[in-house]
């Protein structure tokens, strides 16, 4: 049940700060999460403080019913809804111990639509590569368990589109500045030692939007 005063609380890391070294360090990790993540957090819960009647609301009712809000919060819920969503699935789909794909359903939709885990790779690090200003790119599927990838600008998220993110890499600078400086090659390089196939196969078969 949520907290009727602060409704969104972060969600727990999987990982210690310092256990995605040495892709992510620990004070990129740190800074993104207690920082920048928690910001997201604490805005969502400020803009819907005076508004009680929306506290039992999840991030996908906020997101795709934005309309039935008071006119007055809908861009602050938008951004920061869409700010906490995207870090969470960001933070779950890493993990410290690079986990291959076993499922074999997951495995045939990405051979049907990449060719291959390799092609998928090549794909997704040419669109991040080509992308031009803060945002995501994004694995996501649609109700019939087919594969696509996306690109959001901001916060925005692929769920007003029916399609149900598996995969995302945060691409603001704040994601990797830190280490990186200015080089989001080496810093998506890094990322793919760190994706946890293993979530992204059990999000593959959860039921959003089919």
């Amino acid at each position: 049940m949520p907290n009727l005063t602060n409704p969104f609380t972060p969600m727990p890391l999987k990982y210690r700060f310092n256990e995605l070294e040495p892709y992510l360090n620990e004070q990129v990790v740190f800074t993104h999460y207690e920082k920048h993540y928690k910001s997201y957090i604490d805005k969502l819960n400020n803009a819907l403080s005076t508004y009680p009647q929306f506290h039992r609301w999840t991030l996908y009712d906020l997101l795709l019913n934005i309309y039935q809000l008071p006119w007055e919060i809908q861009n602050q819920v938008w951004v920061s809804a869409g700010g906490v969503y995207n870090h969470e699935l960001y933070f779950a789909t890493m993990t410290p111990n690079y986990r291959p794909i076993k499922d074999e359903l997951f495995q045939k939709a990405v051979n049907t639509y990449f060719g291959s885990l390799q092609g998928f790779e090549e794909l997704f690090k040419r669109l991040t590569s080509e992308f031009v200003g803060s945002g995501y790119v994004s694995l996501v599927a649609n109700p019939f368990g087919e594969l696509r990838l996306m690109t959001t600008f901001n916060q925005n998220t692929s769920l007003p589109y029916r399609l149900f993110p598996l995969l995302t890499i945060d691409l603001w600078e704040h994601s990797y500045y830190l280490q990186y400086q200015n080089n989001r090659k080496d810093y998506v390089n890094a990322w793919f030692n760190l994706i946890d196939w293993e979530e992204v196969s059990k999000r593959y078969r959860q039921p959003f939007f089919r």
